[in-house]
């Protein structure tokens, strides 16, 4: 049996430090927001926003979900290095391969779409960021709880974007700085955390065999499947806006969302911070990892209530202090999407509880079902409704998921496996 004298203290510890960091890097380029549109007025900034939420349904599938069952296997094996050796090589084999079959669909898929082949050179230049994501494995950094040391080489690379960007984008004409340099500094970020690792861990990366990274790539497949079915549900929303309505209405969109993503990120680094410990306590008991996930949704849903709250007045704080960033569409959609934060953390907890019990078949079907009908909701209220339904659709379909995860984890915990 795994012991854990003080969990909650270790969990906070690396909570403050990576949100620390992490929330430096994250405002370090939402700094560059409000400068780029300026500069390269909505329109433009929409343009940007369309490559990136495309290109990052191809991150999701170089990950594969191995943010999760890479974790997993690391953290459980990391007192093994040969096994661990054995882990890191498969899974960065199977994520070189994704990414060559990956950009392969990446370019035909943009040569054939219109509106994606208008600005094809903002698109090929963003596909960087999967390279990068690629050469630096989260997973195994995460497995380790190595969190810091992650985040903060993250960090440098967020640092280093945005000062570029002040002194590289200076009109509508150098829009496709903006992607060069994202994805130049992200691969930048991958190359100096891959050597660390190797050198650090005394790894030696070898290409596994064609079986071996078959086999890991069937041990992912249900993660993988809830990972970009989960992504596709963020992304999605930029992508039909581009198709349905203008890049303008794209921008102030993918501004309104920036917003949102800093409290999504909250949940995010919680995420990262606790799923390793999640994992080993899920080897002691089920009663003990449902107690120590719902002491976390005690002490963090009320705070993003709070949270929720401040999104909700954020529009007339901003008419008062920064007018020049809010208008019609940003208020509405900022009150609207208000109701996000603390559905993100509920839906966390349920989703961690799923995942360490390795229930991610079933997590899956959660998932793909989910996206289908944010699909389908999705086009159906933005077509109605422009940017209002698709805000509505985003709220509607985290709403389900999260309904959905806890109907049956709570049909799970019932029977007689997890009981024992």
């Amino acid at each position: 049996m795994v012991s854990s004298p003080n969990p909650n203290k270790n969990i906070l510890r690396n909570f403050l430090s990576v949100g620390f960091i992490q929330a430096a890097g994250l405002a370090l380029p939402l700094l560059t927001i409000p400068y780029l549109l300026k500069v390269l007025g909505a329109e433009g900034f929409g343009t940007i926003s369309l490559a990136l939420a495309f290109t990052t349904l191809f991150v999701v599938l170089t990950d594969y979900g191995y943010n999760f069952i890479g974790t997993r296997q690391i953290a459980r094996l990391k007192n093994d290095p040969e096994a661990v050796n054995k882990v890191f090589s498969t899974m960065l084999s199977a994520q070189v391969w994704l990414t060559i079959g990956g950009f392969l669909i990446f370019v035909i898929s943009v040569f054939l779409v219109p509106d994606f082949y208008e600005h094809h050179m903002v698109f090929m230049a963003t596909f960087g960021i999967v390279i990068g994501s690629t050469l630096l494995p989260t997973w195994f950094f995460q497995g380790m709880e190595k969190f810091t040391t992650l985040h903060w080489i993250i960090f440098a690379s967020r640092a280093l974007y945005t000062a570029m960007v002040f002194v590289l984008v200076q009109d509508k004409n150098d829009l496709l700085w903006v992607p060069v340099l994202n994805s130049s500094t992200t691969i930048a970020a991958g190359v100096f955390g891959l050597l660390l690792l190797l050198f650090r861990y005394n790894l030696q990366f070898t290409f596994s065999p064609f079986k071996e990274v078959l086999q890991s790539l069937k041990e992912g497949f249900n993660l993988f499947v809830s990972a970009i079915s989960t992504t596709s549900i963020q992304q999605l929303p930029i992508i039909v806006l581009g198709l349905f309505t203008t890049e303008t209405i794209v921008g102030y969109y993918s501004f309104a969302d920036k917003i949102i993503l800093v409290f999504r990120l909250a949940t995010q680094v919680l995420s990262t911070v606790v799923f390793p410990k999640a994992v080993l306590i899920s080897q002691q008991s089920f009663m003990e990892i449902r107690k120590f996930l719902l002491r976390i949704e005690k002490w963090s849903v009320p705070l993003l209530f709070i949270a929720s709250l401040f999104l909700y007045f954020l529009p007339e704080i901003l008419q008062l202090t920064a007018p020049q960033y809010v208008n019609h569409v940003v208020r509405r959609l900022l009150k609207i999407m208000a109701l996000l934060p603390p559905v993100y953390m509920l839906k966390l907890t349920t989703e961690q509880m799923l995942i360490a019990f390795d229930l991610t078949a079933l997590y899956r079907k959660i998932m793909l079902i989910s996206l289908l009908v944010n699909i389908v909701i999705l086009i159906l209220l933005t077509w109605q409704f422009n940017y209002s339904g698709t805000a509505i659709a985003v709220v509607l379909t985290e709403v389900i998921i999260f309904l959905a995860m806890r109907r049956k984890w709570k049909i799970a915990e019932q029977t007689s496996t997890l009981a024992g």
